[in-house]
């Protein structure tokens, strides 16, 4: 009995990192397109309430306050059309995707790790010299 959970446990350590791989992967793909999906519907409304604004305070000298709103809304958008274009390239070539995700956290590591170096090489500060002694009173 002992023997066939060890031969259990042994096949399950060979082959689940492959399927937990691919069903993270898509996981969390689909999640980060809903988050996408969702701000892209928010920042559509913001644009849509700051267009309205603008069109209400027709003749106010305060009109113009809105178009900061339109100018975000606008940028999150296509920001947020280029997350949707990464996570399809994502979905489509995840094996592609992933080694050079992988390949830049490896230098940003290398990276990391040569800065530390260079912090840990440079030698310490001297302390800074005692205050003279004050003058001797009375001359």
């Amino acid at each position: 009995m002992r023997l066939s959970k060890i031969v259990w446990l042994i096949t399950l350590a060979i082959f689940a990192p492959q399927a937990a791989h691919a069903q993270s992967v898509s996981k969390i793909l689909g999640y980060l397109e809903i988050f996408v999906g969702l701000f892209l519907t928010a920042s559509i409304i913001i644009f849509v309430g700051a267009v309205i604004v603008y069109f209400t305070r027709y003749g106010t000298p305060r009109r113009g306050d809105v178009f900061p709103f339109m100018e975000w809304a606008i940028a999150i958008v296509f920001v947020l059309i280029v997350l949707l274009g990464l996570i399809e390239f994502f979905r489509e070539h995840t094996k592609t995707a992933l080694y050079v995700l992988g390949v830049i956290f490896f230098f940003l590591f290398v990276k990391i790790l040569m800065v530390a170096a260079r912090e840990k090489s440079k030698a310490p500060a001297a302390p800074p010299a005692p205050p003279p002694p004050p003058p001797p009173p009375g001359r």
